[in-house]
């Protein structure tokens, strides 16, 4: 498993529920 992909989920997420 990869931490950055899992790191870009989360700032998508954070955006998304902006």
């Amino acid at each position: 498993m990869h931490p950055r992909r899992l790191w870009l989920v989360l700032s998508l997420a954070k955006t998304t529920t902006r």
